[in-house]
């Protein structure tokens, strides 16, 4: 079972409406002087995916299917059953990382916009930077996962997201822009990339801890929501106090935390290894509490 490609599809599928969603909400906001013309419009543009969802949804409910039992779950095998603190931490992992990120999210394009660029160009080129990130990085990375296993991306997810929060906060100095460059351009680009990798990672690393995993994914949505909207509060009061370089200085405080519990949490947490075959990867032999398969 490859579980990070999995979670990277539905990840991925997320983040390419979102994509799409930026580039043509900027467009129908351009073409009506009045405003409140301009959110009906949108309002009935993200109509019909939100439509679409919900279609898909009362499919899957009367879609009857009978699950295949699994051989050996990853929390009764291995050296006992990891305590559910691990639960907690991953939940905490992605509150931290990806509520950050979906922070930068909510402001990034009137960040870019004072940057010096106009609406419709903002739009264009965030949708550009959603596109590669969707449609060359994370595919690598979700291979790179494959071979390598996710632990790495505790690290390496909230590392590259800091380091371009850093940079985006060091191009405003007293408040003022000075312009969208080359490294803006990258630092824009890096957040892309980890806004669509991030999610994955916790997702992909649950089934190795539990064996309740409805309950994990529950708790760790809760924990998600509530740091995220604690977040989101924080980041707009930020923007307003001391501007673009106060919120993305919170947002790096964030990542901070979230660098942090991954030492934490790295030599705690189980992984499933969804990959290891020995027809398909005869170099990965198990070995270790800390690498489980499903075969």
């Amino acid at each position: 079972r490859l579980t990070a490609v999995a979670f990277g599809v539905m990840v991925v599928s997320k983040h390419l409406l979102s994509m799409i969603i930026t580039w043509l909400v900027p467009r129908i906001l351009v073409m009506h002087e009045d405003a409140a013309s301009g959110v009906l419009r949108v309002s009935l543009a993200i109509l019909l995916p939100n439509a679409l969802a919900a279609a898909s949804g009362l499919i899957l409910s009367r879609w009857e299917t009978e699950a295949a039992p699994l051989r050996r779950f990853a929390s009764e095998v291995g050296p006992g059953v990891v305590p559910s603190a691990v639960v907690l931490m991953l939940g905490g992992w992605r509150a931290l990382t990806v509520g950050s990120l979906h922070a930068y999210h909510s402001v990034r394009i009137k960040l870019v916009m004072s940057l010096g660029l106009p609406l419709v160009d903002a739009g264009s080129r965030l949708a550009a930077y959603d596109a590669l990130a969707i449609g060359l990085v994370t595919p690598m990375l979700i291979v790179a996962c494959t071979f390598l296993g996710v632990k790495p991306m505790l690290f390496a997810a909230p590392l590259m997201a800091l380091v371009a929060s850093l940079l985006l906060a060091s191009t405003f100095h007293d408040g003022d822009a000075l312009h969208f460059g080359l490294r803006e351009s990258l630092a824009v680009l890096t957040m892309s990339i980890a806004q669509v990798s991030s999610p994955i990672v916790p997702n992909a690393l649950m089934p190795g801890n539990t064996r309740r995993l409805g309950r994990a994914y529950g708790v760790t949505e809760s924990i998600f929501i509530l740091v995220q909207m604690g977040l989101a509060l924080l980041v707009g009061a930020s923007r307003s106090a001391a501007g673009y370089r106060g919120a993305l200085t919170l947002i790096s405080g964030g990542l901070l935390c979230a660098l942090g519990l991954s030492a934490v949490l790295a030599p705690r947490v189980n992984e499933v290894d969804t990959v290891r075959s020995s027809r398909l990867w005869p170099w990965r032999r198990s070995g270790g509490g800390q690498t489980y398969s499903y075969t």
